[in-house]
């Protein structure tokens, strides 16, 4: 099946009776099927971004003005800044602003993934609180070769790294509580082998006898 687009116009004699219809039917199968795929691919990409959760995503031109942010906790903030790079970055926590710069900087540069290690950085969200995020971006580029836009996507693990902080932070309690005490802890495997003893008196014999 394929489909056509008509076009006709009258033409009228003297006397200003119909004469005639003059028209075109122009194939516009392939236009139609075009349109259709970058529709679903729209499409596709919005249930993406919705259902992404707490990533964010977004596209830079090649001057590093915003174009795109998409389902940020971020977005309110940067909305109301200026698109311009030096107005977004102060949305980047002042210690990672130079980390960000070097980023997009070797990225039109070296027209490659610079952010092939996920970086992570600080920004800070609508309700001015910082977050912590982990950004990973890529250069589409011209024909020439040169960089027409630079996409990415933000991912806020700031809970992530709370928790993490806190897991950290109770170990290093627990271990200066083990060295304070004369209390010891030890560790078996399932067969009675000793795996670990920390601050025993028994520790240096049984490491003699080990």
């Amino acid at each position: 099946t394929r489909i056509a687009l008509a076009r006709a116009v009258q033409i009228f004699d003297e006397s200003g009776a119909l004469r005639e219809w003059v028209g075109t039917t122009t194939d516009i199968t392939e236009r139609v099927r075009t349109e259709e795929a970058l529709r679903l691919s729209g499409e596709r990409y919005r249930t993406l971004v919705t259902a992404s959760g707490k990533q964010s995503i977004w596209v830079l031109d090649a001057q590093g003005n915003m174009l795109v942010l998409e389902n940020s906790v971020l977005k309110r903030s940067l909305d109301s800044a200026a698109s311009d790079r030096k107005q977004w970055l102060q949305w980047v926590h002042p210690e990672d602003r130079a980390k960000v710069q070097q980023h997009f900087e070797a990225m039109l540069r070296e027209r490659a993934v610079c952010f092939g290690e996920v970086a992570t950085i600080r920004m800070r969200a609508a309700d001015a609180t910082w977050r912590t995020v982990q950004i990973a971006a890529a250069p589409l580029l011209n024909a020439d070769g040169s960089v027409r836009e630079i996409i990415g996507t933000t991912v806020d693990i700031t809970e992530q790294a709370q928790a993490q902080e806190a897991l950290r932070v109770s170990e290093e309690r627990y271990r200066t509580l083990i060295t304070a005490s004369r209390q010891s802890v030890w560790a078996l495997d399932p067969e009675g082998n000793m795996i670990s003893m920390s601050n025993s008196v028994m520790e240096h014999s049984l490491a003699d006898g080990a």
